[in-house]
């Protein structure tokens, strides 16, 4: 698939390196779309979890800016967050509002399709609400988690993903599949766990900028607690982790 011209390099499971962030997103936003149609042609409806941050928000503005505007079947797409700051959605720091102003109100995802996370309410209350939306949705038997298609993720330059934090006692959380966390320093927040985020079908990391380097190839090393992004290693499911030259530069020997 060729979007505005430009020559996408197909991403594969694994450790995918652009030149720089935008060619990154072009192909990261390619990958997402032929996922979501894989799983439309397979089980009627894609699902797919969204990121906030700068990176993913430049992958949602080629949704809206592109060909895939009118070519993926966003009619079958149901949108939910893989986190949330504690802020309301039309807060500048919300997660709901990027995926707002970036794509989805561009692209027309029928209302009843948006699944945002609530972040204006009590945030232990707020990720009871949102566990029990998404198990309701999926129909998740107790002892199981929900299989989301696509699980887009970004990591901070401390590590972390979603709203999951360094060594935090959360990320052993054996059975729930959203919590209430506290990022060290910054807002109250809501997550899906790691053992949801490890039971999609293919999650998609996107990462860019120097400052990262050292985490990615931590990362992409041996699973350590200090480092969060690290630990989603999908138990049944594929893994991409699509970064720029500067990301990478310390990970080449890391996979």
């Amino acid at each position: 698939m060729n979007i505005t011209g430009r020559h996408i390099v197909f991403p594969n499971p694994g450790l995918n390196v652009y030149a720089d962030i935008e060619a990154l997103s072009f192909s990261g936003a390619v990958l997402v779309a032929r996922l979501a149609e894989e799983a439309v042609a397979q089980r009627g409806i894609c699902t797919m979890a969204l990121a906030g941050g700068y990176t993913p928000g430049t992958l949602y503005r080629i949704f809206a800016s592109t060909t895939l505007r009118h070519s993926m079947p966003w009619e079958r797409i149901h949108v939910f967050w893989s986190d949330e700051r504690c802020v309301p959605p039309d807060h500048p720091d919300s997660n709901h509002l990027l995926a707002r102003t970036t794509f989805l109100d561009a692209v027309g995802i029928p209302e009843g399709q948006i699944h945002r996370m609530r972040g204006e309410d009590d945030p232990v209350r707020a990720a009871e609400g949102y566990e029990w939306e998404v198990r309701h949705f999926f129909e998740t038997s107790p002892g199981f988690q929900p299989r989301f298609d696509i699980v887009l993720l970004g990591m901070g330059e401390d590590g972390h993903t979603a709203s999951l934090f360094a060594n935090a006692p959360d990320l052993e959380e054996p059975t729930r599949t959203v919590i209430a966390s506290v990022k060290p320093g910054g807002w109250r927040r809501i997550s899906l766990t790691l053992n949801a985020i490890n039971a999609a079908r293919h999650v998609v990391f996107l990462a860019a900028g120097g400052a990262k380097a050292a985490m990615v190839a931590r990362a992409l090393g041996e699973p350590d607690r200090a480092v969060p992004a690290g630990l989603v290693r999908p138990s049944d499911g594929k893994l991409y982790w699509l970064v720029d030259e500067a990301a990478a530069a310390q990970a080449r020997g890391a996979q």
